[in-house]
């Protein structure tokens, strides 16, 4: 195989592993994507089945004839410490996703220079040796 032969060749492969690492970023970022979008409907639920227990406990407290303020109190104070806990789960979950964002940015970035360097310096030799044979 001659010289311009098997630079072609590895130009060949350089671009394919570029390509292969622009799918793997897009599959990644895809899941990342559901994963974001699964935490969002998951709190947006959460927020809606609290608003909803808030409501029940206020309307069963409203019929019971012994119903202390204390008591009705007491239920809400409950379901607001479980709102606080779950939202700093989600605010956890979130800030872990917004770095794997990140953290996904930043290698595909790295790889994808890396690789558009390899391509680049492959075009130049390529150029090279078409020069050298005219």
């Amino acid at each position: 195989m001659d010289k311009w032969s098997e630079i072609r060749t590895k130009l060949v492969d350089a671009q394919e592993e570029l390509y292969k690492v622009e799918d793997e970023y897009r599959q990644s970022k895809n899941d990342l994507d559901t994963k974001w979008n699964f935490l969002g409907d998951f709190y947006r639920g959460l927020e809606q089945k609290f608003d909803e227990k808030h409501s029940i406990i206020l309307s069963e407290y409203s019929k019971m004839p012994d119903a202390t303020e204390e008591m009705l109190d007491a239920a809400v104070e409950t379901i607001r410490r479980y709102r606080m806990v779950n939202e700093e789960e989600f605010k956890t979950r979130k800030r872990d996703l917004e770095r794997a964002y990140d953290d996904l940015e930043s290698s595909y970035k790295k790889e994808h220079r890396k690789q558009e360097g390899v391509v680049e310096q492959l075009y130049s030799e390529l150029r090279a040796c078409q020069a050298d044979e005219k």
